[in-house]
């Protein structure tokens, strides 16, 4: 689910929601560090296995290596290969740290 920035800021959840903005069971909140947390935990809910199942697909296909304790966490395989990103180059202020900040 794709949302605007201010949006995801001002209404952020800890997991991901489905596209009428409810969020979705992924058996623990973001940053639990409970075995419940990990990519092949049982005692979550069947919706919640499908759901991580869902997003290990999408995020794999899309080159995103996943860490086995953490539902929640990827990284890219090769991440020097990407160029930095600036607020300049996005033409955004997300990563600034005040208002007042220039574009960098």
């Amino acid at each position: 689910h794709v949302v605007q920035i201010e949006s995801a800021i001002t209404d952020f959840v800890n997991g991901l929601l489905d596209v009428d903005g409810r969020e979705l069971d992924m058996g623990t909140g973001f940053d639990d560090f409970s075995s419940a947390s990990h990519h092949g935990d049982c005692s979550v809910s069947v919706a919640a296995r499908r759901n991580r199942f869902i997003l290990l697909g999408l995020m794999s296909s899309a080159g995103w290596d996943f860490y086995v304790k953490e539902w929640w966490h990827y990284q890219l395989f090769t991440p020097r290969r990407y160029p930095l990103l600036s607020d300049r180059a996005a033409g955004s202020r997300l990563m600034s740290t005040t208002d007042d900040d220039e574009l960098r």
